[in-house]
């Protein structure tokens, strides 16, 4: 299987992953964020090959997360507008300006059971990104790193990941 590997920057962003398996078709292995140095995930075994369902959609708003306004709004706001919190509110212009500017495109967090509630959040401006974050315990965090870099980093894994997938399948 393959080792260990580490895809960018801990101090910065990374997606760390393992292969511990792959069995019909499956892929087994542990996936976990590093994001300013602080884990994300728990780095336990899963079903890895769910991942790659997720992947596209991130995938696809690569260079498309742009919006001043998001950049520099302050970070309780934000979340609670990117959350979904403030669709509870039944406020329909939100709910459509949301629809319209597609801010869906700003959430990166991948829906599995390593992850648990975590959210990742995905900014852009013209030259860097604001990531928008929270640890394992719940709590929230915010840092800025060069634009494009997470991108790189999340098609580098759904290549990669693609690659294992139709060496063992096919």
């Amino acid at each position: 299987m393959v080792k260990e590997k580490l895809l960018g920057s801990k101090k910065d962003f990374a997606i760390q992953y393992e292969l511990t398996g792959f069995y019909n078709q499956i892929i087994y292995g542990k996936i976990c964020y590093w994001i300013q140095g602080k884990q994300i995930g728990s780095y336990e075994e899963i079903i890895l090959s769910d991942i790659l369902l997720f992947l596209p959609t991130i995938i696809k708003d690569n260079g498309n997360r742009k919006h001043e306004s998001f950049f520099i709004m302050e970070m309780d706001k934000l979340i609670h507008l990117l959350s979904g919190a403030a669709f509870l509110e039944g406020n329909v212009k939100i709910e459509e300006k949301a629809n319209e500017e597609k801010w869906a495109r700003f959430d990166i967090s991948i829906p599995i059971d390593t992850f648990g509630d975590t959210f990742i959040f995905l900014i852009d401006s013209e030259e860097n990104s604001r990531l928008i974050f929270t640890d394992n315990a719940g709590k929230y965090f915010q840092t800025y790193i060069k634009r494009g870099y997470v991108d790189k980093v999340f098609l580098q894994l759904y290549n990669e990941l693609n690659l294992i997938y139709s060496e063992k399948c096919c």
